[in-house]
C-alpha cells in the first residue's frame, strides 16, 4: 500500500496513560462517535469508526494530548463490530 499524504486524518489513537476520563472528546464529536463511561477505578473510552467522520475535533480540543490522528486508513471490514475500539483508561 502506499503511504497516506502527510495531513492525513486517519485512525484515531489514545494514549491511556495520559487520559483524565474528562469527557471533552466525547462532548466535541459531532456525530457522537466517541463514548467515555464511568468506571470503579477510571473510565471506558470508545471510538466507533463506523460513526466517526475523522475530522479531527476530538485530537483538537483534548486538553492532554490524549488523542492523536494517524495516517492509517485500514479501516475496511465484513464484521461491523470491529468498527469499535474500546479501551479501559485508569486515573493515576
Amino acid at each position: 500500500f502506499e503511504p497516506a499524504p502527510a495531513r492525513y486524518r486517519g485512525k484515531l489513537q489514545l494514549q491511556a496513560a495520559n487520559c483524565n476520563c474528562c469527557k471533552v472528546c466525547a462532548e466535541s464529536c459531532p456525530t457522537g462517535a466517541i463514548t467515555v463511561s464511568d468506571a470503579t477505578t477510571g473510565c471506558y473510552w470508545s471510538i466507533s469508526y463506523g460513526k466517526c467522520v475523522f475530522c479531527g475535533r476530538c485530537a483538537e480540543v483534548c486538553p492532554n494530548l490524549s488523542i492523536t490522528m494517524t495516517q492509517d486508513y485500514h479501516l475496511s471490514t465484513k464484521n461491523k463490530a470491529e468498527l469499535v475500539q474500546v479501551a479501559e483508561v485508569t486515573r493515576q
